[in-house]
C-alpha cells in the first residue's frame, strides 16, 4: 500500500518549520561572532522548550522518515546493519540514524543539518539541550 501524500507533506513541513527557527536562532548568534571564529567553525546550546518540542515534532518523533543508506558493516566487536532515514526539504535535513549490532544493541543518533547560502550546520541533541556545530561558507 502506498504512503498516504498527507503524511509526508506532514512530515516535510515539520522538517521545514524546525528548519527555519533554527536558521533564526543560529543567524542571530553568528552576528555576536568574529568572522575569523565562524570561517573554523563555533559550537553552541540551544536551548528553550518550544524549539525542543519542535525538535521532537521533526526529528525523534516523525512518523515519516524517506529512507537513505543502509549497509552492513563489520566492526571489531561484530557485525551491524546501519540504517539512516531522512527528509530533505529545502536547505534543511532531518536526519535518524539507526545501528542495530548482531548483539542486539541498538543505537540511534538523530542529527539536523542546515545548508543555506552562507551557512553550514549540524544541530545534534545531547542532555535535552540541542547542540549546534556551524560555519560560514566562503
Amino acid at each position: 500500500m502506498p504512503i498516504d501524500e498527507k503524511l509526508k507533506e506532514e512530515a516535510y513541513n515539520k522538517v521545514r518549520e524546525l528548519g527555519k527557527e533554527l536558521e533564526k536562532i543560529i543567524k542571530a548568534r553568528i552576528e555576536q561572532e568574529e568572522k575569523e571564529d565562524l570561517e573554523f567553525g563555533i559550537v553552541f546550546d540551544i536551548e528553550g522548550e518550544d524549539i525542543i518540542n519542535l525538535w521532537r515534532e521533526a526529528v525523534t518523533e516523525n512518523v515519516y522518515m524517506d529512507i537513505g543508506d543502509v549497509e552492513i558493516m563489520e566492526h571489531h566487536d561484530g557485525v551491524y546493519l546501519k540504517t539512516k532515514f531522512i527528509n530533505h526539504v529545502e536547505n534543511f535535513r532531518a536526519e535518524r540514524n539507526i545501528s542495530i549490532w548482531s548483539n542486539g544493541r541498538i543505537e540511534k543518533v538523530h542529527g539536523f543539518h542546515i545548508d543555506t547560502d552562507n551557512i553550514r550546520g549540524r544541530i545534534e541533541e545531547s542532555d535535552g539541550k540541542l547542540k549546534a556545530t556551524v560555519r560560514i561558507k566562503d
